[in-house]
């Protein structure tokens, strides 16, 4: 089954991206430290991301840190 929607998407121009499960608080934790450091003078967007990331694993520190990345990218993407 999922060759068949593997292939009916290459027809239309698209592809099947497997992203892992991410929760819902992470994602609205990441949302809200994002916006927070989109107001923060700081002297570069890698310094901002590494804050953000810092900020996400101490409020969820059961989450491994590349699901905390991968929830920064989305929100910073507008995927999520």
């Amino acid at each position: 089954m999922l060759k068949f929607v593997q292939w009916l998407l290459k027809l239309g121009g698209g592809v099947l991206i497997a992203v892992p499960y991410i929760p819902a608080d992470v994602i609205e934790s990441a949302r809200m430290f994002v916006s927070q450091a989109d107001n923060m003078p700081a002297p570069s967007g890698e310094f901002k991301r590494a804050q953000v990331l810092r900020a996400l694993m101490n409020r969820h520190p059961d989450t491994r840190e590349s699901t905390c990345a991968l929830a920064i990218e989305l929100v910073l993407c507008g995927a999520v």
